[in-house]
């Protein structure tokens, strides 16, 4: 399902999103995300060790990558799993949209100048919108009273994510 210019949808990661979430019905957490990347003809791989040149500290930060060519997304097997979750999602963004194909998203150091910035913000964006996604995630976070941390935390639990992608999605989603 790997996209192309001539798919060109406009430069917002989120219509993709949608349309490959069209092909779903899922009706209840956590959203099956290795499911969805195999559906875009994505094998994800996990390994314990890091490849030659990387160190251990590197796969904190940047803990899964996407190898379009072999249609594989690797991903350290020695993180969380709302963290992995995420990070497939994210890499999954990046295959999604083709603006990220042509420009080269590949960013070994998020402080260096040579990294897109922009596209790793939409490929975060993307990654939280197919774990939390809008359609149950924000009846979900409209059940709870109050506004908050507990209410972050408990939706990150039940999607399966990481705190910090719930707390994206929750600030994105929430109409107050």
């Amino acid at each position: 399902m790997s996209r192309h210019f001539n798919d060109y949808r406009g430069n917002n990661s989120l219509v993709y999103i949608r349309e490959v979430m069209s092909h779903f019905d899922f009706t209840q957490p956590p959203i099956p995300i290795t499911e969805i990347a195999k559906f875009m003809g994505l094998e994800v791989i996990e390994y314990d060790t890091p490849p030659e040149g990387v160190s251990r500290e590197t796969l904190t930060t940047q803990c899964a990558r996407l190898e379009p060519k072999e249609r594989r997304i690797y991903v350290y097997k020695q993180i969380s799993l709302g963290r992995k979750r995420f990070s497939i999602g994210h890499e999954c963004t990046h295959d999604l949209d083709p603006t990220h194909q042509e420009c080269g998203h590949s960013c070994q150091d998020p402080s260096s100048p040579n990294c897109n910035k922009l596209v790793e913000q939409e490929a975060s964006l993307g990654g939280a919108a197919l774990l939390f996604y809008p359609r149950l995630f924000i009846p979900d976070l409209l059940s709870f009273d109050s506004l908050g941390i507990k209410p972050i935390e408990l939706l990150a639990e039940r999607y399966a994510g990481s705190v910090e992608a719930a707390a994206l999605s929750y600030a994105r989603m929430h109409p107050g």
